[in-house]
């Protein structure tokens, strides 16, 4: 039955993944965790006293690593199963802005981490889009990739295991330009209501420029460099349409920014 089954979220970077977060926590408290140790042994265990579970990017045993890393490379997908995951994909050009602009912000924490790679830290936007490793991160999360270099970027086999588990998972995808009609979704799958009616934007920049302001040859040359994320996106754009056609009307929301 529905009430037996379990939230799973993939919280791709730059998505609104944070401020879904907060709704999972205002909703499941204490039973909802974010999963900081990978290994498949420890996601089973967590299981028992968890109805949500929140899988992001962050170092484990000194190394940046996806949390579903375990279960990936031990294919232990079955603990997920029967259960409902959801994830959030981004229009891949305004992604990639967002994430220069948050670079920016976080810079005294991520440059060394550039300095780690032997990469330089971008200066400017003409910069940051010459790096092929800014590109096709929504399909490298999913995929469990880390693009370290311009070796590794992100190919068409990172992006059929992407789909095939978006599919194997029957993961319903929301779009972070569609917010309020993506929590309708999630409120339909799970029988949950969010609390209240206001919705905190969480990591929202105020100070990064709008897709429209950035010039056209930039966005062109972003959307080329994103292949793979463009062909994820439209695949999940039409995993949500699905979904959102078996629901009634989405409630009406305040969004608030919340103080970065």
């Amino acid at each position: 039955p529905q009430s037996d089954r379990k939230v799973f979220f993939f919280h791709v970077m730059k998505t609104g993944g944070v401020t879904f977060r907060r709704i999972l926590a205002s909703i499941y408290g204490g039973e909802f965790k974010v999963c900081y140790d990978p290994t498949a042994d420890s996601v089973e265990a967590s299981l028992s006293d968890t109805r949500a579970i929140e899988f992001h990017s962050f170092q484990f045993k000194g190394q940046l690593a996806h949390m579903h890393s375990g279960l990936t490379g031990q294919d232990r997908w079955d603990l997920l199963e029967g259960h409902n995951c959801f994830t959030m994909l981004r229009e891949p050009v305004d992604q990639a802005i967002s994430l220069y602009y948050y670079l920016l912000r976080r810079r005294m924490y991520v440059e060394p981490v550039y300095r780690a790679r032997g990469i330089r830290f971008p200066e400017t936007f003409e910069e940051y889009i010459d790096g092929v490793y800014h590109f096709n991160l929504q399909t490298a999360f999913l995929a469990n990739k880390h693009q370290l270099n311009e070796d590794s970027a992100v190919n068409q086999d990172d992006l059929a295991r992407a789909k095939a588990l978006l599919t194997r998972l029957k993961m319903h995808v929301g779009l972070t330009e569609r917010f309020a009609d993506s929590m309708n979704v999630f409120e339909s799958i799970t029988g949950r209501q969010i609390p209240g009616d206001v919705i905190h934007n969480e990591n929202r920049n105020p100070d990064r420029l709008s897709v429209e302001a950035i010039p056209l040859r930039l966005r062109n040359k972003i959307k080329a460099q994103s292949g793979p994320d463009q062909e994820l996106y439209e695949f999940g754009r039409q995993m949500f349409l699905d979904d959102f056609s078996q629901c009634g009307p989405t409630r009406s929301y305040k969004f608030q920014d919340a103080a970065l």
